[in-house]
C-alpha cells in the first residue's frame, strides 16, 4: 500500500531565449543559423516522502571488489557487515502510523537546454526543393519520466534527499539530430510523340533522411543498494578497467570467525548476512558492476546511449493527365529504404509502424540481464512499401 501526500502546489516556470541569423547565400537558397536555450524551474518530481537511506540512520557502506585478487585474505571483526545494514533499513514515521511509503509530486525539478541549429533551405526552383538541418543539443535535469513511462529511467530520485545527484543528462537529451528533405521534378523533354511525352513527363522522386542519436538511460543494479525501501531502480558501480557495454552481477564475500575470507554466492552459503562483509564482481572484465545491498553506486543518471535512428525514406511518383481539370497519380513509397536495422528505444515517426515498447523492457537496462544494453534484443524496424493510386478531378 503507497499513501498519498498532497504538497503546496508550485507553477513550473520555464525561460527561453534564442538568437537567429539567416542570410541568402544565393539565389533561391537560404542558410540560417539558431540558437535556442530554455530554463525550468518548479518542475514536478516524484518523491518518497518518508525515504530515507540505510546510510542516513548510520549503517556502514560494504566494499565492492573489481577482481578476487583485490579481496583481502582476513577482514577486521569490527569491518561493515550486510547484517548490520540491513538492521539500519527502515521508513521515518513508521512509529506515528506511516508504515508504507508516502508519494507525492514535489515541485523540485529543474532542467536547462541549449541548442544551436544550421537550416539550409532551397526554396523551389528548376524542379528542386530542398531543405537540410542539423541540431546539437544539451539537455539536463534532474528529473524525466515522474509517470513512469519507461523502465530504462527510474520515476524516483535515488536519494530523494540528495537531488543535487540527480543532475545529469535529461532522458529527452538528443546530442545530434540531422534531417534532410527533397522532392525533385524530373525535367520535361522536348518531344514530339504524345505518347513518348506521357509516359516520360510527371514524374517527381521526393525522399527523407533522419539521424538522432540514442536516448540515454540510466543502468540500474536492480537491487535496494541503499535500503531506502524503494523499488525504483538503484544504480550501479564503474569498473574503469572493464569492457564498455558489458555488466555483471556480484558473488558475496564471507568472513570466517577467525577473520578469514571467501566467496560464496548467497549471503546464506556465506552462513547468513552477519558473515557477508563485502562483494566482488562475477565477471572481472565487465565495466558496470551491481551495486548490492549496502553497496554504494558510483554511476549517474543517464549516462548510456540506446539505439539511434539512421533512416532513409523514398517515394516515386507519376503523374497522367487524362483530360483538362482530371488526372491519375500513381505513387512508390519506401519506409527505410535501404533496410538498415533501426534498434532504438522508439521508431521513427515518418515510417507507418507502430510504437515501440522497447522502453519498457526490464533486461536493457538491468547489469544483471543476460541482455543488458543488447539491442538485437529487439524486433528491428525493417523495410516497409507502399503502393497509392489517386485520381483528381
Amino acid at each position: 500500500m503507497t499513501n498519498q501526500l498532497m504538497v503546496d502546489a508550485k507553477m513550473p516556470k520555464v525561460f527561453n531565449w534564442s538568437l537567429g541569423l539567416q542570410h541568402e547565400i544565393f539565389k533561391e537558397t537560404t542558410l540560417e543559423l539558431r540558437y535556442l536555450g530554455t530554463r525550468a524551474l518548479f518542475l514536478p518530481v516524484q518523491i518518497q516522502s518518508n525515504s530515507q537511506t540505510a546510510f542516513e540512520r548510520g549503517a556502514r557502506a560494504l566494499p565492492t571488489y573489481f577482481s578476487s585478487s583485490a579481496i583481502p585474505a582476513t577482514v577486521a571483526a569490527d569491518a561493515p557487515t550486510l547484517a548490520q545494514f540491513l538492521a539500519a533499513r527502515g521508513r521515518p514515521y513508521s512509529a506515528q502510523g506511516f508504515p508504507n511509503a508516502i508519494t507525492s509530486m514535489q515541485p523540485a525539478g529543474t532542467s536547462a537546454y541549449h541548442g544551436g541549429a544550421v537550416d539550409l533551405n532551397r526554396r523551389f526552383a528548376r524542379g528542386l526543393l530542398f531543405r537540410a538541418n542539423y541540431t546539437w543539443a544539451k539537455a539536463m535535469d534532474n528529473s524525466t519520466n515522474d509517470l513512469f513511462t519507461s523502465v530504462v529511467n527510474p520515476r524516483r530520485p535515488q536519494n530523494p534527499n540528495n537531488l543535487r545527484d540527480e543532475w545529469s543528462r535529461s532522458t529527452l537529451d538528443i546530442r545530434h539530430k540531422a534531417a534532410m528533405m527533397w522532392t525533385y521534378e524530373i525535367p520535361k523533354l522536348n518531344l514530339d510523340s504524345r505518347i513518348l511525352r506521357s509516359v516520360l513527363h510527371g514524374w517527381q522522386w521526393n525522399g527523407t533522411y533522419l539521424f538522432q542519436s540514442g536516448q540515454p538511460m540510466t543502468l540500474q543494479s536492480g537491487v535496494d543498494s541503499n535500503g531506502n525501501s524503494d523499488s525504483a531502480g538503484d544504480r550501479v558501480i564503474l569498473n574503469p578497467n572493464g569492457v564498455d557495454r558489458t555488466g555483471t552481477a556480484v558473488r558475496f564475500v564471507c568472513r570466517s570467525s577467525s577473520g578469514a575470507t571467501s566467496v560464496a554466492a548467497s549471503a546464506t552459503a556465506c552462513g547468513g548476512s552477519a558473515s557477508v562483509v563485502g562483494y566482488v564482481a562475477a565477471n572481472p572484465n565487465a565495466r558496470y558492476v551491481q551495486a548490492q545491498a549496502g553497496a554504494v553506486a558510483n554511476v549517474g543518471r543517464n549516462t548510456a546511449d540506446a539505439g539511434r535512428f539512421n533512416l532513409w525514406n523514398m517515394s516515386v511518383l507519376k503523374r497522367f493527365n487524362l483530360t483538362e481539370g482530371k488526372s491519375l497519380q500513381f505513387r512508390f513509397e519506401l519506409f527505410n529504404a535501404f533496410n538498415v536495422g533501426q534498434y532504438a528505444l522508439g521508431f521513427a515517426d515518418v515510417a507507418p509502424v507502430q510504437i515501440s515498447t522497447n522502453a519498457t523492457s526490464p533486461s536493457y537496462a538491468n547489469v544483471t540481464a543476460a541482455n543488458f544494453l543488447n539491442e538485437r534484443q529487439f524486433d528491428r524496424q525493417g523495410r516497409y512499401f507502399q503502393l497509392g493510386l489517386k485520381f483528381s478531378f
